[in-house]
């Protein structure tokens, strides 16, 4: 969290030093820095500086940005630090520090009463961050829930994260062990659709941008309950739906043009519709900023329904049409159960997880945990797990896959019984794909990945234990 001056002035420093000209000239240099400085000191006290609002969005772009990895799952007697660093997208255009006051709320369980918890500064790196260590349950098990004010004096202007409600770390007394197995059964997967790079009716279109150092093709993919198969074909501006019973192809136009980006996902609905997430937006009223958009469609491609979707960090989106945000770790509800469109005010009543995993604690390790039934899973391995990509109920039990150079896909029963564990191909080198889009499941538990090669793109399918 450091001002944006004093990180230049230590960086500069560094630079003088470590190159071996540090000279009258470089004095100089500084003393200029140091005066530009001074002279915007001198304008702060007489006009207090005022950013241009319609660059912000308090749910999209907020104006102090906070930097939070939310501790997500931990056992009842454990205690976390909570690190916060802020980013201020008014500092460089009004010239001023970002260095804002932040005050921490935290309550246990359901208490309706919270306590303000003070924060140390740290220097994690060359970067500042205010922090507190928790312990993430009380005495009588309720669970940690926090929220954090920020405001920064100098503008006069402040934020909330979350923008509504609380942040709910999930705990349990024990986690149930997952012991991997030393050895992994290798598939590659069964392939159940292959298409050719093309604009004809069954193949997908493959832009390759100048000065891009990817290709860009189909970014996502999703099955069915009855096994069809929707592309989201953006470079020929249509989403493409294979069903397997009648080995024929339906196209439908894309509601909204977004031929050169991949930032989009596809997703059938619980009733077997298409709905198409448009992550880049558009602005919504004098705003600039881009709101993401969420479009239900009919079998023929008219826009049943838009909503806009108000996550900052969006990434998952599930059958039910809910949009998972990682800036805080919740989900977003664009539409309700009636289809109707959510307001930002009701969006803003974000849920927390049913399904949560934590990753990042150790390369051997990682924990899942199933709120609904209180249920939280340890899994070790021998060997690296690499990045935690899917995590999924199954009629089985739970389906997680670990990303990397490899899949992963692991198996396991509500006991921790491992009931398969597989490594297979991730095929998304020669176009770019949309993480989240890349994987799905049937009703039975079985998965299905999107690959892509330089003769085009490939759907393989793992079947469930």
């Amino acid at each position: 969290m450091f001002p944006i001056h004093d990180r230049f002035l230590r960086k500069l420093k560094r630079l003088l030093q470590t190159s071996g000209w540090f000279s009258f000239g470089a004095y100089l240099l500084i003393g200029f820095v140091i005066a530009f400085m001074l002279g915007q000191s001198v304008f702060k006290v007489f006009a207090k500086p005022t950013p241009k609002l319609d660059r912000f969005d308090p749910d999209i772009y907020p104006l102090i940005d906070v930097s939070h990895l939310h501790p997500v799952i931990a056992r009842s007697d454990e205690t976390v630090k909570l690190e916060f660093d802020f980013a201020c997208g008014y500092s460089i255009e009004l010239g001023t520090c970002c260095w804002p006051n932040a005050t921490l709320y935290v309550s246990y369980g359901d208490k309706n009463e919270f306590s303000s918890v003070p924060l140390a500064e740290e220097d994690h790196d060359s970067l500042r961050v205010l922090a507190a260590s928790l312990p993430v349950a009380d005495s009588d098990g309720g669970s940690l829930r926090y929220y954090l004010e920020v405001n920064d004096p100098q503008v006069g202007l402040g934020v909330r994260y979350p923008v509504e409600g609380t942040i709910d770390v999930f705990t349990v007394p024990a986690f149930i062990p997952v012991e991997l197995p030393t050895q992994r059964e290798v598939e590659s997967g069964e392939p159940v659709l292959a298409l050719p790079w093309g604009s004809g009716p069954e193949e997908v279109g493959l832009l390759i941008p100048e000065e891009y150092p990817r290709r860009l093709g189909p970014p996502a993919m999703d099955v069915a309950p009855d096994g069809r198969i929707a592309l989201l074909d953006q470079v020929n501006e249509r989403v493409l739906i294979f069903s397997p019973t009648e080995q024929s192809f339906t196209s439908i136009p894309m509601p909204v043009p977004r031929k050169g980006t991949s930032d989009m996902d596809v997703q059938f609905d619980r009733n077997g519709q298409i709905a198409v997430f448009d992550q880049i937006g558009e602005p919504i009223g004098p705003s600039e900023v881009n709101i993401p958009h969420l479009y239900r469609l009919f079998p023929d491609g008219r826009v049943r329904a838009v909503a806009p979707v108000f996550a900052f960090f969006p990434s998952r989106l599930t059958k039910e049409l809910e949009v998972f945000d990682t800036y805080d770790y919740r989900w977003v509800e664009p539409f309700n159960l009636i289809g109707e469109v959510n307001p930002r005010e009701v969006q803003r009543h974000k849920h927390n997880q049913v399904l949560s995993f934590a990753e990042d604690l150790d390369p051997y390790m990682a924990r899942f945990g199933y709120v609904n039934e209180g249920l939280a899973f340890e899994i070790h391995s021998v060997s690296p797990l690499g990045g935690i990509t899917y995590f999924e109920k199954t009629p089985q039990g739970y389906l997680v896959v670990f990303g990397g150079d490899q899949f992963r896909a692991i198996w396991f029963d509500p006991t921790g019984k491992v009931l398969k564990d597989v490594i297979m191909p991730n095929n998304d080198r020669y176009s770019e794909i949309y993480l989240d889009g890349q994987l799905t499941t049937d009703p039975q538990g079985s998965l299905y990945v999107l690959g892509s090669t330089e003769n085009g793109i490939e759907v393989r399918f793992v079947i469930a234990p």
